[in-house]
């Protein structure tokens, strides 16, 4: 049915064409004679309207980036996915300080809708950003509705920032997200597998003369619930993180320097007792103190190290440090490395976020790891920038990244298990970009060398975007091929567009994995055996507030 109703649309676009040609082919038409009558007809100036015809909607982009403006919005606003863009309209001047807002409802193929709802003023204190988003698939990749192949994401969260310069400066940061993914059939005892996220963190600076005191307090949950299917299981359908982290630090500033020294404490467990969970695996903690410093030699160069103690409960102590640099020379190159010895606890949330079918299982223990890498940028014409980069990374003391395993031979949940994996990583990237006032283009490489986290080795990637200078529409493409010895995956490509409608009123197209509307229900593999959402347009409609 979906394949019908793709070939219909396809037919819509190319049917003037073929009236056309039609047209051309058929015989000429013999009129009357009417010169005389025409002859006889005074001449009368006629005002004939323009017709008020909306531009043919091309395949386009995310609308264009705002102008630079003297802003910050705290990272955590934009790093749900699904959150609405905020680049969709040129800010003028004097709208910062002033509450603004954009709305966004969409419909896409097999039941798909999608609503987003975006307030904000990021001028002025108290400032505050506030993103509702909600996306529900009941069926994708050519399978019907009520098959399993199910998408559901909720987030909301909030951002408030307030006090002036020279005085105690405040911050709180909340989220809340709500994941449900079918299980495609692949279990025997459960139909679907649902992630909910919470997170709090206050934050507050507080200058003493020279000094400042700052302090962070980061608390967040991360629970995975299994949804039973026609049968009664006895086994774990559900398990909960909780986790916390403060920070406390003072640092001092001068016009070419500074030092901060810094604490911070780090912990994840496990609760509600989950029967699977081994009791010593439960808990995962890091401690670290750490002094840094930084130093703007020039305009032009800055560099700063870092070095403290630190243990966790892979490692009795450790010591983690770090050196840096940037540098530029004019509009010609810049050049920026990085070099040391760091630990990470991550969170299960960053484990689930990766693959959503992930099983329940132990905390993950801690990742410390040697690391380097650099970037040179190039800038030989105008608007163009050529890019190197480089990063390296290897497992220390015997600890390792989490990373999923298929589950065990015989198992009726069909979920992956995890392992802690030592690791050797050596990634590069090479890449071209253009970025102008209506278009922006890039082209690149990126390879890994060593070890693999994925399938393939090597990427190529492009993309293109264009949007006329009033803004009334735009279009965008890209494209991502990777590959390696092995083979090559059938490329992934996505378009969209806009179209100005009228004043603060947007329509959106959209389609994406272009190339998996040839494959139907075989789609493309996200976690063997799980499918991605693989072919999917649409439409979606813009106001601002």
């Amino acid at each position: 049915m979906k394949r019908i109703i793709a070939i219909s649309i396809i037919a819509l676009f190319f049917s003037p064409l073929m009236l056309l040609a039609q047209q051309t082919e058929q015989g000429s038409l013999t009129l009357p004679d009417v010169a005389e009558d025409v002859r006889a007809v005074e001449n009368t100036p006629v005002a004939v309207p323009v017709p008020d015809l909306l531009p043919i909607p091309i395949p386009a982009a995310a609308p264009p980036l705002p102008k630079e403006q003297p802003i910050t919005i705290p990272e955590s606003a934009l790093s749900t996915a699904g959150a609405l863009d905020a680049r969709s309209r040129q800010l003028s001047d004097d709208a910062f300080g002033k509450a603004m807002g954009e709305a966004m409802v969409g419909a896409f193929l097999w039941d798909g809708v999608t609503a987003h709802l975006s307030l904000y003023r990021p001028g002025s204190d108290p400032s505050f950003s506030i993103i509702f988003s909600h996306e529900t698939q009941d069926g994708f990749a050519f399978h019907e509705p009520g098959s399993g192949f199910s998408l559901r994401k909720t987030s909301l969260q909030g951002n408030f920032r307030g006090g002036k310069d020279n005085a105690p400066r405040w911050s709180i940061s909340a989220a809340f997200a709500d994941q449900f993914n079918g299980l495609q059939g692949q279990s025997q005892d459960f139909s679907g597998i649902s992630h909910r996220y919470l997170s709090f963190i206050p934050a507050l600076r507080f200058p003493l003369g020279a000094f400042t005191v700052y302090s962070e307090l980061e608390g967040s949950s991360a629970a995975l619930s299994l949804e039973r299917g026609q049968s009664t299981i006895s086994t774990d359908v559900r398990a909960q993180e909780l986790g916390i982290q403060p920070t406390l630090g003072i640092e001092w500033a001068g016009k070419v320097m500074k030092f901060s020294l810094e604490g911070l404490y780090r912990f994840y467990g496990l609760i509600n007792n989950p029967s699977s969970v081994a009791v010593s695996d439960r808990l995962v903690q890091q401690g670290e103190i750490r002094l840094a410093s930084s130093f703007d030699i020039s305009p032009a160069f800055q560099t700063g190290a870092s070095l403290g103690i630190g243990t966790n409960s892979s490692l009795l102590w450790y010591v983690p440090f770090s050196i840096w640099f940037d540098a530029g020379l004019g509009d010609v190159l810049s050049v920026s490395a990085k070099g040391g010895l760091e630990s990470e606890t991550r969170s299960l949330r960053e484990l689930w976020t990766l693959n959503p079918y992930t099983d329940i299982g132990p905390v993950q223990t801690a990742d410390t790891h040697w690391f380097a890498g650099g970037v040179i940028n190039l800038y030989p014409w105008k608007a163009i920038t050529l890019r190197f980069s480089a990063d390296w990374k290897a497992s220390f003391g015997g600890t390792g990244q989490i990373w999923p395993q298929e589950a065990a031979a015989g198992g009726t949940r069909g979920l992956f298990s995890y392992e802690t994996r030592s690791y050797n990583l050596f990634n590069t990237g090479i890449e071209a970009r253009h970025t102008g006032q209506q278009v922006n283009a890039a082209v690149g490489l990126a390879s890994q060398w060593l070890d693999k986290w994925d399938k393939r080795s090597q990427a190529f990637y492009t993309s293109l975007e264009y949007h006329d200078t009033n803004n009334r529409f735009g279009a965008a493409g890209s494209a991502r091929f990777s590959f390696d010895s092995a083979g090559i995956d059938i490329p992934a490509l996505d378009m969209s567009a806009y179209l100005r409608l009228g004043n603060g009123i947007r329509l959106n197209a959209e389609a994406q994995d272009i190339f998996m509307a040839f494959r139907g229900p075989q789609g493309r593999m996200l976690w063997e055996p799980y499918l991605e959402t693989g072919f999917q347009a649409g439409l979606r409609l813009q106001f601002t507030l």
